[in-house]
């Protein structure tokens, strides 16, 4: 776990994200962490590709939600986490209850797509679909990029 997840029970790194991040698998509680293991193990090795859990993604919107009606919105922000990437990076939300992470589009403003987990499938065959989805959000990085010019 990074130092900056041990200042905040909110989130861990299951994999680190990076400046160069182009995605950012997040999981909360409703993935067993079996089934995040195993995604990755699977996409370890992929340049760009970051996994990030949250265990309690209820209490990390209402904690984001008091620290942007503060004085100092964004100082002590929930998750620093979104911070390291850049906004270009696609945040790919993996939960049996994806509509509990779906604000996190809001915090530095990262796009946010979704598969959802699904508890009576094979955590072997959702991680495989996990995996299907990250090469399919890169490949449409890649499509971006070269029409930008890149």
């Amino acid at each position: 776990m990074s130092d900056a997840g041990r200042t905040r029970a909110f989130y861990d790194w299951v994999s680190s994200g990076t400046g160069s991040t182009h995605v950012c698998v997040v999981v909360d509680g409703h993935v067993p962490p079996k089934a995040a293991e195993m995604l990755a193990q699977r996409i370890g090795g992929i340049p760009g590709v970051a996994v990030l859990r949250i265990a309690d993604p209820v209490a990390a919107h209402r904690a984001w939600c008091e620290s942007m009606a503060s004085d100092m919105p964004g100082s002590q922000h929930v998750l620093p986490a979104l911070r390291l990437m850049p906004r270009s990076a696609r945040l790919l939300i993996w939960s049996g209850n994806v509509e509990e992470l779906d604000w996190l589009g809001g915090v530095e403003g990262q796009r946010v797509l979704s598969l959802r987990y699904w508890n009576d499938v094979n955590p072997a065959t959702q991680a495989g679909r996990m995996v299907e989805r990250v090469f399919a959000v890169l490949r449409l990085v890649v499509q971006e990029n070269l029409a930008a010019g890149y």
